[in-house]
């Protein structure tokens, strides 16, 4: 069986800041999703080499994994 963190990871642009309101762009979630920290990207310290895929690496059949039907 294979598990996803429900927590993802994004570098996201910032398109502006309004008050209390952060606004971002290249982001992959629904509109009103929670976002729970914002880190600065610093490229000499972020961008990793060599990485993994984590459990997409072994590979699933989206054909077996089934839907809360949220979406349908």
């Amino acid at each position: 069986m294979i598990e996803f963190t429900p927590i993802g990871l994004s570098i996201v642009e910032i398109e502006r800041v309004e008050a209390n309101r952060i606004f971002v762009r290249g982001i992959d979630l629904l509109d009103g999703t929670p976002i729970l920290d914002i880190k600065p990207y610093i490229q000499s310290f972020d961008n990793i080499k060599d990485t993994k895929d984590g459990s997409y690496e072994r590979g699933f059949d989206p054909l077996t994994v089934r839907s809360d039907k949220r979406f349908a």
